[in-house]
Order: structure tokens, then sequence, then C-alpha cells
């Protein structure tokens, strides 16, 4: 079946599918976008995925009136189907509009609006059994990373040094030496059998599975605080996990050269994870 994308209310094969180099999300990242993923072929957490959507929207002035961003839902279910995969990895972005390079946006500029759906083909079953790799950098991005934002790439350029490193990760430690997050995920640590997390502001993003994560843990009777988590106490860590979308709940047992714990996946990430399978699949 064709990889498809919904480009402006107009559904095509995503090898045809374009935006005007003019678009001010190519210009200036000036956009927000999502990441959804299929469990037995139904969307997961979509509508806090949606919900963030809307969040991010309205912070950058987006119209939220914007009939596709008021239908997305609607928009999203239609793109899956048509994709037709037995799972599906859904990507959908807003950007201001296409108008002239300038930094003032015209007013009443339409916004853009693109959703994709490709086969989910992400296969981390060896590192979940196994553990993965993080290096530490340092975080150099703007200052609303709760913003689901276009302007990515100090997240490229750290995780692609990362990957130089023979890592699967980097994790951001901000100038004061608190953990904020890694390029594409939350990170958690396990202390003592408790589970931390830093708390949600404007440098880190409110993640959806985190939030989900949160929720398994005091179901499933885990001490948890959501509390600053430093450099020091990273490394110290009994366990750290890594939570998104595509990499769920993913055990880390390795930061550089350093050991994490024992050195390999320790109980609450398979609790935690195991939990984690549990409602996705259930949903």
């Amino acid at each position: 079946m064709p990889e498809i994308a919904y480009v402006n209310g107009e559904f095509v094969p995503l090898a045809r599918a374009t935006l005007s180099v003019d678009d001010r999300g190519t210009q200036y990242g000036d956009g927000v976008y999502e990441v959804i993923r299929t469990y037995g072929g139904r969307l997961f957490a979509a509508d806090r995925h949606f919900a963030r959507l809307r969040r991010s929207a309205a912070a950058i002035l987006l119209p939220e009136d914007d009939e596709r961003l008021v239908a997305i839902e609607s928009i999203v279910s239609d793109a899956v189907e048509r994709g037709g995969f037995s799972e599906s990895l859904i990507y959908v972005q807003f950007t201001r509009g296409t108008a002239p390079r300038g930094h003032l946006w015209p007013k009443g500029l339409r916004p853009n609006c693109v959703v994709t759906v490709r086969p989910f083909a992400i296969d981390l079953e060896r590192e979940r059994r196994e553990g993965v790799k993080v290096v530490l950098a340092p975080d150099l991005r703007w200052g609303r990373c709760d913003i689901k934002s276009l302007n990515l790439l100090p997240n490229v350029l750290a995780r692609n040094e990362a990957r130089e490193k023979g890592a699967f990760e980097a994790v951001f430690v901000d100038r004061d030496g608190r953990v904020t997050e890694a390029t594409t995920s939350n990170v958690f640590v396990v202390e003592n059998g408790a589970l931390l997390t830093p708390p949600l502001r404007p440098n880190l993003l409110p993640g959806v599975t985190r939030s989900i994560v949160l929720e398994l843990a005091r179901s499933e009777g885990v001490p948890l605080r959501e509390a600053e988590t430093t450099r020091e106490a990273l490394l110290a860590a009994d366990e750290v996990l890594l939570s998104s979308t595509t990499v769920e709940v993913l055990p880390v047992v390795k930061i550089g050269d350093r050991p994490v714990g024992d050195g390999g996946p320790g109980p609450v990430h398979a609790r935690l994870f195991a939990a984690f399978r549990a409602a996705a699949k259930s949903a």
C-alpha cells in the first residue's frame, strides 16, 4: 500500500506531496507538529496528542478556528484508514502558511496543514532487552521547549553527535546542571525504587508518554516524584528510563562510559513497560 499524505485538504501519494518554498515552516521553523502511533490499528492516546497540538498552535498564535485544526481528529482517522497499514506512524504538522520571506507574517495568513501516514517499522526489541547508551549534551535550545515546534536543530545536532559516539540518545543538561530531557524523549531516574522525573516547565516538553508512565506508576504502586534531577543524580541512579511515542519506555544502561546501576535493565523498567504495553493494547 502506498504511503500517503494529506496536504491542505487533499490526499495524495507521499511522493507527490509538496509545499511552496515560501512555506514559513521551511523558512523559519514557524510551525508545530505531533507524532502519533497505532496499536492494533487503533490510534493510541490521540486525544492527548490533539490537545497538545492545539496548545502548541495557540502558543505560536495560529488561528484556533482554522477548519483543519478544528477537524484534525477526523482528518487523521481518515488518513490512517486510507493508509491501510497494520500499524501506522502518523505525523501532523501545521505551519504559519505561505508568504514571501519576512519576519512579519501577513495578516490573515492561512496555515498549511500536512499529515503523513507511514507503516510503523521501528523495532527496538533488542534495545529493550539489552538497554541503550546515552551521552550528555549542553542544553542550548530556546526557552519554550514546552511548545512542540519545528525548531529542532539543537536536537538534531545532539542526536547525531550521540550516534557518532555510539549512543542511542543525548540527554540535555542545562547551565545549572539540571537534566531537562533527551533529544526525542523524556527522562526518568529510579532511586531506591522510586521514580523521579523533571517537573514540567517551559524548557521541556510535556510528553504524552511521560504522562501515561506517571499514571501507570501510580496505579502500579511505584513511588514517584516530579523533582529537579541533577547531572549527578542521573549518573548515580539505579535505573534511567526514556519515554516517547516511538520508544515507549526504554531502559538506559550506560551514560557515556559509565554503567547505570548494575549495567542492565532494571525491575522498575520491566514493571512499567509491561503495564504500558498492556494499556496500549487495550486502549
